[in-house]
């Protein structure tokens, strides 16, 4: 512990920019800590692998700050790309490469459209009535379980309009978790969006608020933004890399010292 407050007060200027407000339901919070634990460590000359990034970032927001959130988060900051993760009852979590053909990212990128509710929300309020509420949701929560291999292979596929329909699927399970993740304002947007085009979607994270993604025609984006009173809308694309050092000068420092 004295070596990390040594290491701390070395690098007392921190630049934090961010493109979303707090409780988005984008993951910011865990994309914080994996960036900021990859600087620090890059700092103190160590290069870690996302696994080992992910959970450390996982020990501070969980077991250190008891935020109660799961693992997903964390590990799609520090290992970026399309892959499947299974989280296993001992706490350990596997991340497997999801190879999708080019042309079906690009039609997914096409069809996907990332709007604002208006809102933001606290998480840790809306997960601790779902947790408290898992023994009697085991039905739902199987079912979006379920829904990851079919996602997979509709995604590998390039079968957009299903993926949508999916989505849709998911989202209605979703709902039933907890009455925190939707309420009337927030399921007229959907139905709105739906009635306007949109094959299916979904809230993004916990739910509450934040981001909705819909998947729909690209001809039909237009009305679906006009149906929900033209929200900001988020641009987004896709990451191959994970949490990346793009530059480390102490660390070029100490290789010419």
């Amino acid at each position: 512990m004295p070596r990390r407050r040594r290491h701390l007060r070395w690098a007392r200027d921190l630049l934090h920019v961010r493109c979303t407000r707090r409780g988005s339901g984008l993951g910011s919070s865990s994309a914080l800590a994996v960036g900021l634990l990859n600087a620090l460590l890059a700092y103190q000359g160590a290069a870690p692998g996302p696994a080992e990034l992910a959970e450390a970032a996982c020990r501070i927001e969980i077991d250190v700050l008891g935020q109660p959130i799961g693992k997903q988060d964390q590990y799609a900051a520090a290992f970026g790309d399309w892959r499947e993760y299974r989280f296993h009852p001992d706490g350990s979590v596997t991340a497997q490469r999801v190879l999708v053909p080019a042309a079906h990212l690009a039609e997914f990128h096409r069809h996907a459209l990332i709007l604002y509710t208006g809102r933001t929300r606290r998480a840790s309020d809306i997960l601790s009535d779902q947790k408290a509420n898992i023994d009697r949701r085991l039905d739902q929560l199987h079912a979006l379980k379920s829904h990851v291999a079919t996602g997979h292979e509709l995604l590998l596929r390039g079968e957009v309009r299903e993926l949508g329909r999916l989505l849709d699927e998911s989202w209605q399970r979703k709902r039933e978790l907890s009455d925190k993740i939707h309420d009337q304002q927030l399921d007229t947007m959907y139905e709105r969006a739906r009635q306007a085009g949109a094959y299916g979607g979904k809230l993004l994270g916990a739910g509450g608020g934040g981001f909705f993604l819909f998947l729909c025609p690209p001809h039909r984006h237009a009305q679906v933004r006009a149906a929900l009173g033209n929200p900001r809308q988020m641009t987004f694309s896709f990451d191959r890399h994970g949490s990346t050092v793009l530059l480390n000068t102490r660390a070029a420092a100490l290789v010419t010292t």
